[in-house]
């Protein structure tokens, strides 16, 4: 397993990192909590518990919780590219 720090985290995978939300303009995913199960450009998928959410990477602020005990802050708007993208782009830089 590779660990992930703050330096590059926006080069990695986010699947299979524990997530929390943070901020929402939403209240309803205000304290969300589970384990990432898949990304897309505009989504995040969480496991909560035994089922699936959903989560939106535009206005919320979500916080993950790295290998090494790292609580980390981001905001969606981040993260708001295809995966793949995200990574190249800034492996190019």
């Amino acid at each position: 397993m590779i660990n992930i720090t703050t330096d590059h985290f926006l080069r990695h995978e986010l699947i299979g990192l524990k997530v929390n939300v943070l901020q929402s303009s939403n209240p309803l995913l205000m304290g969300i909590k589970g384990v990432v199960l898949d990304e897309t450009k505009n989504t995040i998928v969480v496991k909560v518990n035994s089922e699936k959410k959903r989560l939106p990477k535009k206005d919320v602020v979500y916080g993950f919780s790295l290998s090494d005990g790292t609580f980390l802050e981001v905001e969606g708007r981040q993260l708001q590219e295809r995966p793949v993208d995200r990574i190249r782009r800034r492996l190019r830089r």
